[in-house]
């Protein structure tokens, strides 16, 4: 797993400009390599497995966590299998995620998943 140094910026005081009125920040983060961060909401329906492909390009596998959301009680979630695909013709490899209940639930779970 690599590493790299995050800043936070103000994308509004990147060059000197003197208004009657300050805007408001707009704050952006400025990393030192490469970083690969997604989110994806689940929805699952009477369903205890999914299958589902990442929407971002990745070098190497990504660490991927999980949250249920909502009322749902006495149920695991865990990623069952994670397999990187070929390389398509934009660059980078797609990542093919599964995520498995103990028992059919009906609900969302958020997927995080990060590559640094």
């Amino acid at each position: 797993m690599g590493s790299t140094k995050t800043k936070s910026f103000d994308r509004n005081r990147l060059k000197k400009v003197y208004p009657v009125f300050r805007a408001p920040p707009r704050q952006g983060l400025m990393t030192d390599g490469d970083a690969v961060l997604e989110a994806i909401e689940i929805n699952f329906s009477n369903e205890s497995l999914k299958t589902l492909t990442l929407a971002e390009r990745y070098s190497s596998i990504p660490s991927i966590s999980l949250t249920p959301l909502g009322d749902i009680n006495n149920v695991n979630v865990w990623v069952s299998t994670v397999s990187i695909q070929s390389v398509p013709s934009g660059g980078g490899k797609t990542v093919t995620v599964t995520v498995e209940c103990s028992a059919p639930i009906t609900g969302k779970i958020h997927l995080q998943a990060m590559m640094v």
